[in-house]
């Protein structure tokens, strides 16, 4: 290596004495290059030295040769070249002192580099402690040393062990398969292909089928049909029918016209008819048995007007006004007499004979959130009330209040949709007239809103207080998973037989679709247990419910 630099050095003085331009570029260029390479070869030596020595004995890598620094640039060879009268006439300028200094440089230079380095290392550190830990005990961290096994290290398996088999379940009966089958879907573009193939007038008009499927209730199927902006901008004529298990059958259409320049506002009327003849009734009260559910036909021709504004961000109030006449009978049982159910038709209103209702209702909606993305609003806390005064034209026996508040705390984890919320439900009604009222008008827990795990109607009752805790997350862009659980119960009239004791479990996990602002595709699966004071025969599922198909999105 020394020759090689003593010949560079050589080189570039004999090339500055030529004084050619030429010679003197091709020269500096050479040298530059051969002595970046060799410093960076002499780099690389030291360092494996050193990580030699440092794998053998810890102490002595501190004795390692260190890399030398890069060369500095050489003013005299980077320098721009100048033509040789130049250089003359500076020659006879320049002071015999300083002339003689710069003469001198390139000696000085040999000397140095025909000097050899000594390399000079740091005092020695105290002896690096070997670690007591057994080798089994030891843990790599990202540099591959190993570290000692942390108490928390242990403690979070404490948590983990019990909630593994929920692990799996989730992960790899729930989760992957959703995601997978989702992820295909998307990919080849199915659901704006489907979109597409329902569609026309540019998107403005659809007709499209729709199907469900309710385990203990049974399937139906139909189709739906909108019209945006009919005949004017903000008007939406839409239309529903179906026909399903057990001669189940309904149909609605719906006229919906936005108000105010900015859209703030909607009115809609509508008219709609329905017999089901699943309607479920296992009594009135806390106190009541799956075994004694019986199932009823209701019919029902209900005529509403709805006037919504929408305030700053999430706020929201609404006027609905309801005009109906119901009645209930034999359905998949031919009478409540013929079956085994202690229950009396003698208790209730409404069976065998029609009553007609009218309602006003107001509803009010409170949320501190304020993004302004509408799938995504982020953290917050919101209220929902309403109250209604429901009276019968003919007679005012039936006429009752009917009030509700809701609040929920809700928590976006990530930013992104994935929410952890906690809310509260409860909901209770105040006769006015004296007269009981029919079963299918009093507070009705199960189904697709409250004690999801429970089909639709399981507890009916005149009060009702729902604890629920709630997670959700995005599945891609076309759906939203959830994890829920619940619990609660129906009361007599002001919870006058409240107890924490008398209500039930209510647990599941689902995905509903958001592609679409008109149709939804729900799939969940949900349990439901019997009440707490009843747990002391032991725990038992009173409900295992799943349901799944299309259907509207609102």
């Amino acid at each position: 290596m020394k020759s090689e630099l003593r010949f560079f050095t050589q080189g570039a003085t004999e090339a500055k004495k030529w004084n050619t331009p030429r010679v003197i570029g091709e020269a500096a260029a050479k040298m530059k290059q051969k002595t970046n390479s060799l410093f960076k070869v002499s780099r690389l030596r030291t360092a494996a030295t050193a990580l030699a020595l440092s794998l053998s004995h810890p102490t002595l890598a501190q004795d390692a040769p260190k890399s030398p620094p890069p060369p500095t640039q050489k003013p005299e060879l980077d320098a721009k070249i100048e033509p040789k009268e130049t250089l003359e006439a500076k020659e006879e300028s320049t002071p015999p002192a300083r002339l003689k200094t710069e003469q001198t440089v390139p000696e000085q230079k040999k000397r140095q580099l025909a000097e050899p380095k000594v390399a000079t290392a740091r005092p020695a550190g105290p002896p690096r402690e070997e670690s007591s830990v057994p080798v089994g005990q030891q843990q790599k961290n990202i540099s591959g040393r190993k570290r000692k096994t942390r108490a928390e290290d242990i403690l979070i398996w404490i948590p983990r062990a019990p909630l593994y088999p929920v692990y799996l379940t989730l992960n790899y009966l729930v989760r992957w398969p959703l995601v997978t089958g989702l992820t295909q879907l998307e990919k080849h573009h199915v659901f704006e292909r489907t979109e597409d193939f329902f569609t026309f007038s540019d998107g403005k008009a659809a007709l499209y089928p729709l199907a469900f499927y309710d385990a203990g209730r049974g399937f139906w199927g139909g189709a739906g049909f909108y019209y945006n902006d009919l005949g004017i901008d903000g008007h939406r004529l839409s239309a529903t029918a179906g026909y399903g298990t057990n001669r189940w059958v309904y149909g609605t259409i719906k006229d919906t016209w936005t108000l105010f320049e900015d859209d703030r506002g909607t009115f809609f009327y509508s008219m709609s008819y329905l017999r089901d003849p699943t309607f479920a009734l296992t009594g009135i009260g806390p106190d009541t048995s799956i075994d004694d559910e019986v199932f009823f036909s209701e019919r029902k021709l209900e005529l509403r007007a709805n006037l919504a504004i929408d305030l700053e961000n999430f706020n929201r109030f609404d006027l609905d006004f309801r005009l109906r006449e119901a009645r209930l009978g034999g359905g998949r049982q031919l009478s409540i007499e013929s079956s085994d159910s202690p229950l009396s038709t003698e208790d209730y209103t409404g069976f065998d004979q029609a009553f007609i209702l009218g309602s006003l209702e107001l509803g009010l909606t409170l949320d501190s959130r304020t993004s302004p993305d509408p799938r995504y609003p982020g953290s917050g806390v919101k209220l929902e009330t309403r109250g209604s005064y429901h009276y019968g034209p003919g007679t005012t026996l039936l006429s009752f209040f009917r009030y509700s508040l809701a609040p929920r705390a809700i928590w976006d984890i990530t930013g992104a949709g994935h929410t952890l919320s906690a809310g509260i439900y409860a909901e209770a009604l105040s006769r006015v007239g004296g007269e009981a009222l029919p079963p299918n008008e009093l507070i009705a827990l199960g189904g697709n809103e409250h004690l999801r795990g429970f089909i639709k109607g399981r507890f009916r009752g005149d009060s009702t207080l729902v604890y629920d805790l709630l997670y959700k997350w995005p599945l891609l862009n076309v759906a939203d998973a959830f994890v829920f659980a619940e619990t609660g119960n129906v009361f007599d009239e002001f919870y006058k037989d409240f107890s924490h004791e008398k209500m039930a479990l209510s647990w599941g996990t689902g995905l509903k679709t958001s592609f679409s602002p008109d149709i939804a595709f729900s799939l969940a699966i949900g349990f439901g247990s019997n009440q707490f004071d009843q747990m002391g025969d032991g725990f038992q599922l009173d409900n295992t419910r799943f349901f799944a198909g299309a259907s509207h999105a609102y």
